[in-house]
């Protein structure tokens, strides 16, 4: 630099160097490391250059104090967490120079960190990154340096989170087989199973800390188990309540569970003592009444999938989407948009007095499908994976500044975790990829700048689906596309993750409707199974949902734009019972191919640990043939769908609205093939259970003759329709088991045990 001294930056590991236009001395900080509150730090200029006689130094530490020094070292105690930048001054006999750093100041951090349900892990002693691959069944292994894979390792089916155990196995929960897997990370093999109860869906998979003990939440029966990490058995069970999911574990041994599917006004986390797998409170998560508005809104926490807890043990991070079915002419006479249907959303708990802190949520603008959080080491940062928005949020964790974005992650990230090393690894199941990207810059600094991937690995050798699936699932789970939702807040995805229902009733009165409870997409196999799609069977393509994604979700469409007009109808809405629809987007065409693939329900967990009926069902079989119930509800269907008739059954009032603007004569008649995960029952959403399904709303007899049945045919005719599935029931007949029947670790079937997917009332 001259005399004349032009203003000049440098930027690196040794902090920021400026100097004045008067001289031209030069200085530079070390950069700190990051201190616990209440802790000393000393700052320290790394040196001068060029100075001209005396120099004098002015620190500002960020936190309001300040003062001069004698000499280039000071040191300053912080009382409180933040981020401070560290401004220091020094002038010579002719002018001045300035140089600054970011102190990160943090809480203590515990011996013993947090552990947490994901669907990557580090193996930090190998220096290799797991991963599931749900769609292939597999479980892929990745060299951190350089990225190149490893193995792939086929596990189970559809495995949905792993961790590794303290010796150095990792553990896999398999959701469709039931089991836990156990891979040597040496031989890069399955070692071990651990058979789970029938139908049970192992969902969240989480170590103890002290790793003795493996908790794995049971989606379908609503337990939480704990498994021996030794004897590698079911040592104890909870029974939690509906749709158990993320599993995390705090330094200090206590277990939270959240719960996927929330009731109607509020969202839950379940808090379980570890030492007696008892429960000892629930974390309610508010209804948000805030008003709508383009950046917020009103809604119910659902989709409740992980719990983050932060490295310093203060807080967890809970992400969800934010359903608004407070909205709507019926309910509050406004009309819905793609900004009030679903936000997201992150509720901020407080570890200490174990509930949600008012105020500090996080609404997530434009924005869909939080899954998932990785903190940095010291808990500074949270990073927030998106995963129908293809991206990754990134925020102050003390203030809850959101500081940038990482976009175009693959399709669908679905977790993510940080190694030591500053490079955090995402799972993009949908793209088949774990990518790394380096966050260094942005954890020792305030550059926020989103880096670019520095791998990107494929996890699978071999595609499980066929291309058209694969490209119309990518569709399906994709808001990040404007031809789905201009500005990102819904996908197909976002009412129907995983191909099954949200558990809400919404108010679709915009498309010529009323309520409409959301209905499962699996068993449905699209429009090849059921004939019309909706309760009043508005529609007779998948391809239809143009008019959807149009109209309500605000998309600009994946048809040309000549081709929608010209299918309008004289009342100027896009007719989705006129002519067909396929062939003219081969993307809506692909979207169809994967609905179309949804061919199976979930075995239900209510039959016997072998899969065939129970003796109550049996006679409920009986039952359900007596009181006439195949007349629409045939096998192996059990619907009547398809031949295109609609049905009275006694729930048409006001608030059922209308079928495409027309007057509502009936209802499609829904399968009740895994009726058991699809409550709440009937169009609005009505019946919170099967019994009243059959009781309290089967007025005047229109579903079947049930009024003069004894309380026993009723128990089993429910019995009956809670373990009707894809299943086929054995041959053989069932003999009830004996001590020691059961293979190791597997949890008896025990009816009464398990939660149904009730709801409370509609707000």
């Amino acid at each position: 630099m001259n005399r004349a001294g032009r203003l000049a930056w440098l930027v690196g590991t040794t902090g920021l160097l400026v100097t004045s236009r008067a001289t031209a001395l030069m200085i530079t900080m070390n950069n700190p490391a990051p201190i616990p509150v209440g802790k000393p730090q000393t700052f320290a200029l790394a040196g001068a250059i060029a100075a001209q006689g005396t120099v004098h130094t002015h620190w500002d530490f960020g936190d309001g104090t300040s003062g001069d020094v004698a000499g280039f070292t000071t040191r300053h105690t912080y009382a409180e967490v933040g981020h401070y930048t560290v401004i220091v001054k020094a002038s010579d006999d002719v002018g001045s120079a300035y140089a600054n750093v970011v102190q990160t100041v943090h809480h203590p951090i515990p011996a013993v960190p947090p552990r947490v349900s994901s669907s990557v892990v580090i193996d930090a002693r190998r220096q290799q990154v797991w991963n599931v691959n749900p769609d292939s069944g597999s479980v892929s292994v990745t060299a951190a340096a350089g990225g190149r894979r490893l193995a792939e390792i086929p596990v189970g089916r559809e495995p949905r989170a792993l961790a590794q155990a303290s010796d150095g196995s990792v553990w896999i929960a398999c959701r469709l087989s039931d089991e836990i897997a156990i891979v040597d990370p040496d031989r890069r093999a399955v070692k071990g199973r651990i058979p789970l109860r029938y139908a049970s869906q192992p969902r969240g998979l989480a170590f103890s800390s002290d790793g003795r003990t493996a908790y794995v939440s049971l989606f379908a029966t609503g337990q939480l188990v704990a498994i021996d990490v030794r004897s590698r058995e079911v040592k104890a069970t909870i029974t939690l309540g509906p749709t158990p999911a993320g599993v995390s574990v705090a330094s200090d041994g206590r277990i939270f569970v959240t719960r996927f599917i929330s009731p109607a006004d509020h969202g839950e986390v379940w808090v379980v003592r570890p030492h007696t797998l008892t429960l000892k409170r629930t974390i309610v998560l508010a209804f948000d009444e805030s008003p709508d508005s383009q950046t917020n809104g009103r809604g119910v926490p659902n989709y409740v999938a992980s719990f983050a807890i932060s490295p310093d043990g203060t807080q967890a991070w809970v992400v969800a989407e934010k359903a608004n079915v407070a909205r709507g002419p019926m309910r509050d006479g406004q009309h819905m948009s793609s900004e009030s249907f679903v936000r997201s959303i992150v509720c901020v708990v407080d570890l200490a007095r174990e509930k949600e802190i008012a105020g500090e949520r996080l609404d997530l603008d434009n924005r869909n499908m939080p899954v998932a959080v990785a903190f940095s080491p010291t808990g500074d940062y949270g990073y927030v994976i998106l995963e129908t928005n293809n991206e990754i949020s990134f925020h102050d964790a003390y203030t809850l500044t959101n500081l940038g974005a990482i976009r175009d992650v693959g399709h669908a990230p679905d977790g993510a975790a940080l190694a030591k090393d500053g490079k955090l690894w995402v799972n993009a199941f949908l793209s088949r990829e774990l990518i790394a990207y380096d966050l260094t810059p942005s954890l020792t600094s305030l550059d926020q700048t989103a880096p670019s991937a520095l791998y990107r690995t494929r996890t699978v050798d071999k595609e499980p689906f066929p291309q058209t699936v694969l490209r119309g699932k990518q569709i399906f789970y994709n808001a990040a596309d404007p031809r789905m939702d201009r500005v990102g807040y819904m996908s197909c995805a976002s009412c129907h993750l995983d191909g099954a229902d949200d558990g809400r009733t919404w108010d679709l009165t915009d498309r010529g409707e009323g309520l409409r409870n959301t209905k499962s997409l699996l068993g449905v196999r699209g429009a090849r199974g059921e004939g019309k799609i909706h309760w009043t069977a508005n529609m007779d393509e998948i391809q239809d949902f143009e008019r959807d994604i149009r109209e309500s979700m605000e998309g600009f469409g994946f048809m040309p734009s000549s081709e929608y007009e010209g299918r309008k109808a004289p009342d100027g809405h896009y007719d989705t019972l006129g002519r067909p629809a396929a062939g003219v987007s081969p993307d809506l065409d692909a979207l169809a191919a994967y609905v179309t693939s949804l061919d199976k329900v979930p075995p239900s967990p209510f039959r016997n640990p072998n899969g065939s009926f129970t003796a109550g069902a049996l006679r409920g079989r009986r039952v359900f043939a007596r009181a006439g119930c195949p007349d629409c509800h045939s096998a192996p269907e059990f619907t009547d769908s398809p031949a295109g008739l609609l049905h009275d059954v006694g729930t048409i009032d006001a608030r059922a609205g209308s079928r495409l603007d027309r007057p509502l004569v009936g209802f499609d008649t829904p399968t009740l093939k895994g009726a058991w995960a699809t409550a709440p029952y009937f169009h609005d959403g009505r019946a919170a259970t099967l019994q009243e399904v059959v009781t309290t709303y089967n007025v005047g007899d229109k579903m079947g003759v049930t009024s003069n049945l004894s309380s026993h045919e009723l128990r089993d005719l429910v019995e009956y329709l809670e373990e009707l599935d894809d299943v086929p029931e054995p041959a053989s007949p069932t003999r009830s088991l004996r001590k020691g029947d059961a293979p190791t670790g597997h949890v008896p079937h025990a009816r009464g045990s398990m939660p149904r997917r009730g709801h409370s009332r509609l707000r």
